[in-house]
């Protein structure tokens, strides 16, 4: 199953950057979107496995499933800065 990335750089203080995972190739059906957003010290690549995962029970489903990994400053996200980071 072939996936894409891309990573975005936000504006919202150069506090995170986002890996944006595309659905599965070949995945049909609605399309719906989720941010993971990481505990403290964890990089978002740490994520990625359980969003892969995620996909393809989506897929499975009948939905094609973009997912969102903030990933911020030394891997602490900071609550006051989710709304302007998702």
């Amino acid at each position: 199953m072939r996936h894409s990335f891309v990573l975005l750089t936000l504006a919202a203080a150069a506090q995170a950057s986002v890996k944006i995972m595309t659905p599965p190739y070949g995945a049909i059906g609605s399309e719906i979107a989720i941010v993971w957003v990481g505990g403290a010290h964890y990089d978002a690549s740490d994520y990625m496995g359980i969003a892969v995962a995620f996909q393809q029970a989506a897929a499975a489903e009948g939905l094609k499933a973009w997912v969102g990994i903030p990933d911020f400053t030394f891997d602490t996200p900071k609550p006051y800065l989710l709304d302007g980071s998702i």
